[in-house]
């Protein structure tokens, strides 16, 4: 997730900076704000809805169905056990069931 942070983070420093070249070369301000917005939903947010969407499938059957989901350690957001600092997979439970805490 963190990853998707920083990808958006830097396609947003992109954007700005093309935005403000174009603005700077096109004579005329009526249509820079409009620009802007629409430069930052294509560039920004889509690519970043999608990644989330992405992220979220892949990790749906560890965020629902297993038993670190229910412990008080996993960080859903980052599918992360914050007590061993290791990422569950389907096959990988970090603790083996053993330090599991109901939240």
């Amino acid at each position: 997730m963190g990853k998707l942070v920083i990808e958006s983070l830097l396609r947003l420093l992109v954007v700005l900076v093309a935005v403000f070249l174009i603005r700077t070369v096109l004579p005329d301000d009526k249509f820079w704000l409009i620009l802007t917005i629409a430069a930052i939903l294509a560039g920004v947010v889509l690519p970043a809805y999608t990644g989330y969407k992405k992220f979220y499938a892949q990790n749906r059957e560890i965020i629902e169905n297993s038993i670190c989901s229910k412990c008080r350690h996993f960080d859903e957001s980052a599918v992360l056990c914050t007590k061993y600092e290791s990422h569950p997979k389907p096959g990988y439970i970090p603790c083996g069931g053993k330090e599991f805490e109901t939240s």
